[in-house]
C-alpha cells in the first residue's frame, strides 16, 4: 500500500513539474516573440511543440510569426498542420485561407 501512495506521489509531481515547464517555455516563447527576438521565440515554441505535441497554440503561434516575417511557405505548412490539429476551429481554417492570399505567395 506505501509503494502505492509513493508511486502516485511521485507521479503527481511529475504531472506538476512538466505542466510548469510547458507553461514557462509558452510563456518565454511569447515574451520573445513580442520582443522581437524571433528566433529564441522560434526555439522556445519548438521546445514546447517537443513536449506537448499535441498543443495547438504554439503551431499556430509559428504560423502567425512566418507570416509576419513575411515567409508565406513556411506559415502555410504550420496552418496546415493546426487545421489538421484541431478540425473545428474556425479561425485556424480562415488564417489558413487568407495565408494563401498574400501578395508574397
Amino acid at each position: 500500500m506505501k509503494f502505492w501512495l509513493l508511486f502516485a506521489k511521485c507521479f503527481l509531481t511529475v504531472l506538476i513539474a512538466y505542466g510548469s515547464e510547458v507553461s514557462v517555455s509558452y510563456q518565454d516563447a511569447k515574451a520573445s516573440y513580442l520582443l522581437g527576438d524571433y528566433e529564441r521565440a522560434r526555439s522556445h515554441f519548438d521546445y514546447v511543440i517537443a513536449l506537448n505535441p499535441l498543443d495547438v497554440n504554439p503551431t499556430a503561434n509559428l504560423a502567425i510569426m512566418n507570416k509576419e516575417l513575411g515567409k508565406p511557405e513556411a506559415a502555410a505548412a504550420y496552418w496546415m498542420k493546426s487545421t489538421m490539429m484541431k478540425s473545428d476551429d474556425g479561425f485556424l481554417w480562415n488564417q489558413r485561407g487568407w495565408n494563401y492570399h498574400l501578395p508574397e505567395r
